[in-house]
């Protein structure tokens, strides 16, 4: 998968044995960029943080899907099993 900022467009293309195509394409500032994304085990789907702090599930079915999971999603996330509260000693 690459990224690519250029005249106002971001676009993320993924190459594959079938060849290259692009995943997403939208108007964005040089400044917008995508952090490293978390692949599925099949790597039918990945899950990415953006520069507004949201984070995005792409599908590499063609045609892609983006789906915003949450915003504002910079914060570890804590389950009851690592809440220290619900350890018994």
């Amino acid at each position: 998968m690459t990224t690519k900022t250029d005249n106002g467009r971001l676009v993320m293309k993924m190459s594959d044995q079938a060849g290259t195509r692009t995943l997403l394409s939208v108007a964005a500032p040089d400044t917008y960029t995508f952090g490293q994304p978390t692949w599925s085990p099949d790597g039918e789907w990945f899950i990415v943080k953006d520069d507004l702090d949201r984070l995005l599930l792409v599908t590499t079915a063609d045609p892609s899907r983006i789906r915003v999971l949450t915003s504002g999603g910079y914060a570890p996330a804590v389950s009851a099993v690592e809440d220290p509260s619900n350890l018994r000693g």
